[in-house]
């Protein structure tokens, strides 16, 4: 399987409906969220961190 550029972590403050969190970055396709049964979903962009470089 190859590389996948997404964060996964226990995170029930974001909403008391899912258990789990996944933040997905800017270079991953939005359209794959709907493959996280019972995560929430948020892109960079929805968080507002779109173009926040690392360091």
């Amino acid at each position: 399987m190859g590389q996948f550029n997404a964060i996964a972590l226990n995170c029930p403050i974001l909403n008391q409906q899912s258990r789990y969190f996944a933040l997905l970055d800017e270079c991953i396709d939005r359209k794959l969220a709907k493959e996280f049964v019972g995560y929430e979903v948020k892109t960079f962009p929805q968080m507002g961190w779109a173009g926040v470089k690392n360091g």
